[in-house]
């Protein structure tokens, strides 16, 4: 959760729910999230390992999360998600960090959702299929534009270090992936008109 105001919130107020029939299923402890900061909450329906641990849990396949404010016995909805089904340490969050619309991502707790290694990878133009993939031929072009002529290709992972290269000429549309293990990567081809890039998910 992040507060992205300069205002301090006493948590106490808030409760959270994965069923928008029982608004109160969760009440945050008592305490104060500050402005321009994150907290950590985590849904595993495990109250016994701390404060911020909640009374139920977030199913794997998908689910919705509800955000409620209380005021004098009365339930508000402050903000909702539909989170998707996910892999293991995959998160869904908004991108640009807090701002954005969701999107499948990496888990970073307390953390900013960005690459701040990959700045060149913010852009993304590029269309990927099948996506997510697996292991095979990762088929890609350009969302608008000429066809690419000779390029070189990489495959970056979230930290953005390079595991593979390609070099590519005017006739290639896929490449042929190595194994990888399962997460989210990018595929950036340089161009003579620049980087391109797209992420794609290995099941």
């Amino acid at each position: 959760l992040i507060n992205l105001s300069d205002s301090t919130y006493n948590s106490r107020n808030y409760y959270s729910t994965d069923n928008i029939r029982k608004p109160a299923k969760w009440n945050f402890p008592k305490g104060e999230i500050k402005g321009d900061s994150y907290q950590v909450i985590w849904a595993d329906n495990d109250a016994e390992q701390g404060d911020w641990h909640t009374t139920f849990n977030l199913s794997g396949e998908g689910e919705t999360l509800y955000l409620f404010e209380e005021n004098q016995g009365t339930f508000t909805m402050v903000d909702y998600v539909n989170i998707p089904a996910l892999l293991v340490d995959q998160s869904y969050a908004r991108i640009p960090n807090g701002t954005g619309d969701f999107e499948t991502w990496w888990h970073t707790p307390g953390g900013n959702n960005e690459l701040s290694s990959t700045k060149d990878l913010d852009f993304q133009d590029l269309e990927l299929f099948p996506n997510p993939v697996h292991n095979s031929n990762l088929f890609f072009r350009k969302k608008q534009g000429n066809p690419f002529a000779r390029s070189s290709a990489q495959i970056v992972n979230l930290q953005g270090q390079s595991l593979v290269e390609y070099n590519l000429d005017s006739n290639n549309d896929f490449i042929v992936l190595p194994e990888l293990a399962s997460g989210i990567y990018f595929l950036k081809i340089q161009s003579k008109e620049g980087i391109h890039t797209g992420r794609f998910i290995i099941q």
